[in-house]
């Protein structure tokens, strides 16, 4: 009698599962591929940080000259003066507009309302940053509308990519 064939045969091994590593081409270009975005991303924030550094600065010496007049006693001309010096920078320095340098009054003025898009410099609260402020006795000064009038000009404030390289090769 013949003996059962399949007796020397050996038990069915089943194949190893495939490993993790390495993967496999399409994982490779979608880990390039979002690595050069998040490069791509952190270059432009980065830039756009660089860019919008000023306007952040201005805000930041406008808010402590407010908080240093409504605490510290100093007084509503001091605040005035160093905010019409902090805009004059900021507009002639920062956005390159060497025209308003020499501009004081009502061309200073006129310039700040085309910039806000509003009449507050010319006939409203903003007027203090003209010829008045020069003066003996300065108009009284509603300093908290002056101020919200003021934080919203230097955030209406656009500094362009253009602009500052222009300002950067002088």
């Amino acid at each position: 009698m013949i003996g059962n064939p399949l007796i020397d045969l050996r038990d069915i091994h089943t194949p190893l599962e495939p490993s993790w590593w390495p993967p496999a081409p399409g994982w490779w270009l979608l880990v390039i591929l979002t690595a050069t975005l998040i490069a791509c991303a952190t270059v432009a924030l980065y830039k756009r940080n660089k860019l919008l550094r000023p306007r952040r600065e201005a805000e930041r010496l406008i808010i402590e000259l407010y908080q240093a007049t409504l605490t510290k006693g100093a007084s509503n001309g001091d605040y005035v003066r160093g905010t019409n010096e902090i805009l004059k920078r900021l507009i002639v320095n920062v956005l390159g507009r060497r025209d308003l340098a020499p501009t004081s009054a009502a061309s200073w003025l006129q310039a700040l309302d085309e910039m806000s898009g509003t009449i507050e410099f010319t006939q409203g609260a903003g007027a203090v940053f003209g010829i008045s402020r020069y003066s003996r006795n300065p108009p009284e000064v509603d300093l908290s509308e002056l101020h919200k009038l003021v934080i919203s000009l230097v955030s209406r404030i656009k500094i362009h990519k253009k602009i500052r390289t222009k300002i950067e090769n002088h």
